[in-house]
């Protein structure tokens, strides 16, 4: 199970609890405020992991070298129909594409570089 399964499975109740209430109601309100929390939760989580992950980059590689990529092109798919698919389509494993969307992997990069500008060997 990926660690993200159970958090993505309270936020997605927590959200449809949310819809079935009246506006203006304590209860929404209340719901509301549960979800808050739960991306509350994912955004801290997300940010301690991307913390470590560059703290362990900055502090056991020698160069470290970020690519600016074109998220859109990459993970666009060839134009065309059911019957006439696009050319050069090629069939994409689960999450391929997916995890190049996920949020964070971005500041990872911008903090990387205050955490190398100590280490410089020169």
């Amino acid at each position: 199970m990926k660690p993200w399964h159970a958090d993505r499975e309270r936020l997605t109740h927590a959200q449809q609890k949310l819809s079935r209430t009246r506006r203006g109601s304590k209860r929404r309100r209340k719901a509301a405020r549960q979800v808050g929390r739960i991306h509350h939760v994912i955004a801290e989580r997300r940010a301690s992991f991307l913390h470590g992950v560059s703290k362990r980059l900055a502090s056991g590689a020698q160069y470290i070298a970020i690519e600016d990529l074109d998220l859109v092109s990459l993970t666009a798919t060839a134009k065309g129909t059911l019957e006439t698919p696009g050319t050069n389509v090629r069939g994409s494993g689960p999450g391929s594409t997916g995890t190049c969307w996920t949020p964070g992997w971005g500041s990872c990069g911008a903090s990387s570089p205050t955490k190398l500008c100590g280490t410089a060997p020169f």
